[in-house]
């Protein structure tokens, strides 16, 4: 996957017109992300094939939206409104 991304970055280039005047952060930030990503699957499948699928498979999905809740509560210092509360604990909320 990651090689065919690579392979398509000169269609995107040709497609946006050249390359856009981004400051340096954006590609920073973007390897980063990348860097986390991979190592956060390498340590989903390391879970996987050392632990119980029944219990690693809902925690590892399950718990992905329950931490970001909690760092943006956190990171914002804002408490929920009783209208948020209400509707991301509803049942349409649910992804799935």
């Amino acid at each position: 996957m990651t090689i065919s991304g690579l392979l398509l970055v000169p269609v995107a280039v040709v497609m946006m017109g050249g390359l856009p005047d981004a400051p340096w952060q954006a590609p920073a930030l973007t390897a980063g992300t990348q860097v986390l990503n991979a190592v956060g699957a390498l340590f989903l499948v390391m879970a996987l094939s050392r632990g119980k699928a029944s219990v690693v498979a809902p925690i590892t999905s399950a718990l992905a939206p329950v931490l970001t809740i909690v760092l943006s509560l956190v990171v914002y210092q804002t408490p929920p409104t009783i209208w948020g509360t209400s509707a991301s604990s509803s049942p349409s909320a649910d992804p799935l």
